[in-house]
């Protein structure tokens, strides 16, 4: 009786034999498909052979575009150390020594400008120069002073005549500015264009405004020049528009565009202190601008 249950309970169509076949034949093809992929994709090796080539003038496009040499470049450059004057050292062998040619352009045009190099940190003035490449090539730094330097040290400070007179700021161009001892071409050069664009000085501490010019350079010079207020260019509020004080050192654009705009809508100024009263400009730039206002 059982027997015949147990018969009956497990026996299978023919169509049911044949899903469990087809059944079976999947676990085992999935089985054996995790084990041999895995296999197969570990020994499989990517090939960028054809590749390399232009990964590698990639890489070297990026060393190239970048203006700051550093410490790591320089071991790796094939770069070597010797001693050299920066004064009179040649473009080639500041190339040997692994300069980035960057650096090497600012170095020579820096020299070309009348610079020198008077002492090792001197060389840290050139834009793009690294702190790692100055530490690496800082002992092999030697700076041999010229005749010219020595005999101005051993020779005694000359005194200033005390019959010149000082030249009016006002008048003078770069070739007279240039005369005064402390001043060169390029500083000359910037007072005369800061002075175009204030409309000219009304007191000489605006040459602290200028570009490049310290306190300690204003100092030695201050008594060299004076003031004659007679050639300033007046800004007279009534008559001021946009184009007119472009670019004016002491007014920025809103500012500007706010004084036409007062006068626009309440008629033509009568006093210059209509400016502060009514706030159109911050307190220091009235002061700074004030010398130069004028009311028709």
């Amino acid at each position: 009786m059982f027997r015949k249950f147990f018969k009956d309970y497990f026996s299978f169509t023919k169509s049911e034999k044949n899903g469990i076949l087809i059944l079976l034949a999947l676990i085992i093809l999935v089985i054996i498909l995790r084990v041999a992929i895995p296999h197969f994709r570990k020994n499989r090796i990517q090939d960028f052979s054809e590749f390399q080539e232009e990964i590698n003038e990639f890489e070297k496009s990026l060393a190239d575009s970048h203006p700051v040499l550093s410490e790591k470049h320089l071991q790796g450059s094939g770069s070597r150390l010797f001693f050299f004057d920066p004064n009179t050292v040649s473009e080639a062998d500041l190339e040997k020594l692994g300069l980035n040619p960057f650096v090497i352009q600012n170095i020579l045009k820096y020299r070309e400008h009348g610079g020198k190099f008077k002492n090792k940190t001197d060389l840290m003035k050139i834009y793009g120069l690294d702190t790692a490449v100055f530490k690496r090539i800082e002992s092999y730094i030697q700076i041999v002073e010229s005749e010219e330097m020595i005999m101005k040290e051993e020779s005694p400070p000359e005194k200033e005549s005390a019959e010149s007179s000082p030249i009016p700021l006002n008048l003078s161009d770069s070739a007279d500015l240039v005369k005064i001892k402390g001043l060169g071409p390029v500083l000359s050069g910037r007072i005369v264009k800061y002075r175009n664009l204030l409309g000219g000085y009304v007191r000489k501490e605006q040459l602290l405004e200028v570009y490049g010019l310290t306190a300690q350079r204003f100092n030695e010079i201050k008594e060299a020049v004076y003031i004659d207020t007679v050639n300033i260019i007046p800004i007279f509020l009534n008559k001021i528009d946009a184009q007119s004080l472009a670019g004016h050192p002491y007014l920025n654009t809103y500012q500007l565009r706010a004084l036409i705009r007062y006068r626009e809508m309440n008629g033509k100024f009568e006093r210059i202190d209509e400016i502060t009263e009514n706030q159109l400009l911050p307190g220091e730039t009235f002061e700074k601008i004030k010398p130069y206002l004028k009311i028709e």
